[in-house]
């Protein structure tokens, strides 16, 4: 757990990821077709592919936001804050 730190930056007009120094992904808010706060049954830590949210960035808990891109790619990503994650996005 140690090595768990989820950095999620909403920031003219993109998302950044960052995962330690392993990846970094940036997505363009413009892309995105659809967004919603969820509650998710547990689906591990890390970065993992799913059939259900696609995509999934998650450090701990069960909250965060998923969302669809227009070209049908699918994000979860787990947040604390999820509110005022989905809050920023409506914003940016």
């Amino acid at each position: 757990m140690a090595l768990s730190k989820l950095k999620v930056v909403v920031l003219n007009n993109e998302i950044k990821i960052c995962h330690l120094l392993f990846f970094k992904r940036v997505i363009n808010l413009s892309d995105i077709n659809e967004a919603k706060n969820i509650d998710y049954n547990f689906v591990g830590y890390g970065i993992r592919k799913t059939k259900k949210y696609g995509t999934v960035y998650n450090v701990k808990g069960k909250e965060g936001v998923a969302f669809t891109l227009k070209n049908g790619e699918k994000y979860l990503i787990g947040s604390k804050k999820a509110e005022q994650f989905l809050k920023s996005l409506k914003e940016n």
